[in-house]
């Protein structure tokens, strides 16, 4: 019996007959689709799974709340707490809202509303600021990871590679001949809770801003692990700054290129603060297993790729799913790259348009279209002044 087969049991202890069967298929179902998007924005599979769990609750109070609102409760509102923030209200959950059933307003609320709740976004009026998850209080091991270092032990981080943090009040990163980036200190949060750690140098953000203005940067991969390097030199751990840099890199093209096109040909209101593009990027260990997916080939094993996805906001049997735009880089297996389409999850087997266009890509996305584009990163992470597409023939292709 897996662990959430048996937390589903304990879950449901105390229904009866088709009601605990249909429940416990759905709280399965809902367990199985957070712990994918959980795995698709980088948590390992274990990981994934313990905070799928833990974000539902203790097996005992679910199963009493289950049993003492059995006929108007199902695993859909007890889930909501996780997945409301992506999709909008199931019918039957919309309409117990309506009515003012008190468990299902309070777990609507607790989400919709959080000011009034324990969740707390650690960002909120703060600007270079970044909420990071964790279990547990904030490391430095966290930080390091998600490229933020502390600026009084930066230039030992840096060591040998070229770069030093200098300055009293304002602050620059600095490389030998070359332009200096002025970079802002950032502060720190641990996502849902409050408070602040602060004076940290966001380095995936400056690497970005001197791959603008020409520093040597450049992303190699040997097969097992990807590095970033300035210069020649190697700058951080392996996978890690490499690839929240990668990641940095495909926000702002997709910011640069799409965003406000999309928003505008999906009819997506600018007050809708929810639809916010997101970017992922994959170390080479990685092997993702969530279906559907996109299988793909590339021209060249050896270079990186990245796909861009537009999905438009549509149905499943639990959930209307958001619209969402992303982008993600997974490194290439055998010249095959294999693209998790979390937006497409219990609809296996939907098309999705593969064009090599910008202009083909917006106008698939005002056709309410599944699409994406392939599009080629750059070693040096210069954001281009155009978005090109790799150029494949023009299809349909199913997830798998």
């Amino acid at each position: 019996m897996s662990p959430e087969e048996h937390y589903v049991r304990n879950a449901t202890r105390g229904l009866r007959g088709k009601v605990r069967q249909e429940t416990q298929t759905e709280l399965l179902s809902h367990l199985h689709e957070r712990t994918q998007q959980l795995i698709l924005g980088g948590l390992d599979a274990s990981h994934a799974q313990q905070r799928a769990l833990q974000e539902i609750g203790p097996a005992p109070i679910v199963a009493r709340t289950l049993r003492q609102e059995q006929g108007f409760t199902t695993a859909s509102q007890l889930a909501l707490g996780t997945l409301v923030g992506l999709t909008l209200l199931a019918s039957l959950t919309a309409r117990l809202y309506a009515q003012n059933n008190k468990l299902v307003t309070d777990v609507i609320d607790h989400r919709l509303f959080p000011d009034n709740w324990g969740w707390q976004d650690p960002c909120k009026d703060h600007t270079h600021c970044a909420a990071l998850y964790s279990d547990a209080p904030l490391t430095t091991q966290d930080t390091r990871r998600a490229g933020f270092i502390r600026m009084n032990e930066a230039n030992t981080y840096l060591q040998g590679s070229g770069l030093s943090v200098r300055g009293l009040l304002r602050k620059s990163l600095t490389l030998e001949s070359a332009p200096s980036i002025p970079v802002q200190p950032f502060s720190v949060g641990r996502d849902g809770k409050s408070g602040l750690q602060n004076g940290y140098l966001n380095l995936p953000r400056a690497m970005i801003d001197g791959a603008q203005v020409g520093w040597p940067i450049q992303l190699r991969n040997d097969g097992r692990s990807m590095q970033l390097q300035v210069g020649g030199h190697s700058v951080g751990q392996a996978d890690y700054l490499a690839l929240n840099v990668t990641q940095t890199y495909l926000s702002d093209l997709l910011d640069r290129h799409l965003t406000a096109d999309v928003r505008a040909a999906a009819s997506i209101e600018p007050e809708n603060d929810w639809w916010q593009p997101q970017a992922w990027a994959f170390p080479f260990a990685s092997r993702t297993t969530m279906i559907p997916k996109l299988s793909l080939t590339v021209p060249n094993p050896k270079s990186l790729y990245a796909l861009i996805s537009f999905i438009p906001e549509h149905r499943t049997p639990h959930w209307t799913v958001k619209a969402a735009l992303r982008a993600v880089q997974i490194p290439a297996t055998s010249g095959t790259l294999n693209y998790p389409m979390v937006d497409l999850q219990e609809t296996s087997g939907q098309p999705v348009q593969l064009v090599n266009t910008r202009e083909h890509f917006l106008s698939a996305v005002k056709a309410g279209q599944n699409v994406a584009m392939l599009i080629e990163v750059p070693r040096d992470l210069r954001l281009p002044e155009t978005l090109n597409a790799v150029q494949q023939p023009e299809r349909t292709v199913n997830a798998e």
